[in-house]
């Protein structure tokens, strides 16, 4: 059998289902829960939890309290809309409100450097239909061509 190496464990599987039970609770006892305080009241870090899977369903469980818990304070006017907003797009909860687009261009630099400028413009309207397909924001002359 194979040495083991490394530094041993911290926490045993008694100590990991104790911090479970206590983050049960935690979620039990708090208006609106964060992965954070509690990891701070417990005394490990938060990337432990998170790199655990054992803390995967109840670290999920905090998140939708907290997500619901703040959306229902916006609602009510409990809670100020920018906190409210900027708190639902941290990390664990993860709203955004950016547009992300993805566009595969499937060509070689050798072959774009053999397109004529003509093609080159084409691709290049293509492309720009892609990403605003409502229509072109003032956007500077490329390549020294002016959109029209």
């Amino acid at each position: 059998m194979a040495k083991r190496r490394g530094r041993p464990p911290k926490h045993t599987e008694k100590d990991i289902a104790d911090l479970i039970a206590q983050c049960e609770q935690y979620i039990a006892e708090t208006n609106i829960p964060s992965v954070a305080e509690f990891a701070y009241k417990a005394g490990v870090w938060k990337s432990y939890l998170y790199d655990r899977a054992e803390f995967s369903d109840v670290l999920k469980r905090l998140s939708a309290k907290r997500e619901a818990a703040i959306e229902r304070g916006l609602f009510a006017g409990a809670i100020p809309p920018a906190a409210g907003i900027f708190a639902l797009k941290q990390g664990e909860i993860g709203w955004s409100d950016r547009t992300e687009v993805t566009s595969t261009i499937n060509a070689t630099v050798q072959q774009i450097a053999k397109l004529t400028p003509e093609e080159k413009q084409e691709g290049l309207d293509v492309l720009v239909r892609q990403l605003y397909p409502n229509g072109v924001p003032s956007i500077p002359a490329v390549v020294g061509v002016p959109y029209d």
